[in-house]
């Protein structure tokens, strides 16, 4: 049943957070530590509101919550970014969508076998996107990152580091639901590149399959499977190969009314 004025929800969004609860939930009564070449499982859970400040400049942000398995500890993550869109670029009969970005994040890593750490970053980055046909979109994402890890303490660290995104999506909206609600596939492949390392969350590449549902134009949810290599250097070089379930919940606030189902929205 819908209730007045609150969008319908599926189903399957309802079981993948209940699923996300109870594997927390288990996390939270280990007490293993990682070791190198270790084989671990994550939680993401992540809100992402934005507001449409003009018909070009969009501000997303970004509210996180990722959780560890064995538990070795727990991240709370908000980040910032704006977004500016850019004329459409047309080529060989194809229209190209790009902007500049500019943003802050910071991560509190709460690790329960050693001490507490935080990180700011400060990016600036290039997006571009385009349709091949009607249905399916790319989406790529270059973007320069400055870390700076415990910053003010003694063991305070910087690190420098280029990302590239590639981001395929298939859009289903309208095939089972009328109007402009359904589902869409995404699937993303990121790689990293150190240009300077810092001591922990050194990725190397991630790979994330997913699918999303559209409840209206300026709401959407979105549940990925992926993949991540990662290196952290604390008192030892630690490789580890994660398994991620990441849960993601978008909405737009925008001063007009948004026709675009999928804006450029940012990780």
């Amino acid at each position: 049943m819908k209730l007045p004025g609150i969008p319908f929800i599926p189903r399957w969004v309802v079981l993948c957070v209940f699923i996300s609860i109870l594997d927390i939930t288990f996390c939270f009564s280990q007490n293993d530590s990682i070791t190198d070449h270790d084989i671990t499982s994550q939680i993401w859970i992540d809100l992402k509101p934005s507001w449409k400040l003009s018909e070009r400049t969009t501000l997303n942000t970004h509210i996180s919550y990722r959780t560890y398995q064995p538990q070795t500890g727990q991240n709370f993550v908000t980040k910032a970014e704006a977004v500016y869109e850019l004329k459409d670029l047309n080529l060989k009969n194809l229209k190209f969508d790009h902007a500049f970005t500019g943003g802050l994040s910071y991560f509190l890593i709460d690790n329960f076998n050693d001490s507490n750490a935080f990180e700011y970053r400060v990016h600036q980055g290039y997006k571009l996107s385009f349709h091949p046909t009607r249905r399916t979109q790319v989406k790529q994402y270059l973007r320069l990152e400055e870390r700076f890890t415990n910053l003010f303490r003694d063991n305070s660290s910087f690190g420098l580091r280029l990302r590239y995104r590639i981001r395929g999506i298939i859009n289903l909206e309208g095939l089972i639901f009328s109007g402009q609600k359904g589902f869409y596939i995404p699937a993303d492949v990121e790689f990293f590149f150190n240009i300077k390392k810092s001591k922990q969350i050194n990725d190397v590449i991630r790979v994330s399959p997913g699918i999303g549902y559209v409840i209206d134009p300026s709401f959407k949810v979105q549940f990925n499977i992926g993949y991540r290599y990662t290196k952290q250097e604390f008192d030892e070089l630690i490789r580890t190969n994660d398994i991620i379930f990441q849960l993601r919940v978008y909405k737009t606030f925008p001063l007009k009314r948004v026709n675009e189902i999928h804006p450029m929205e940012t990780d």
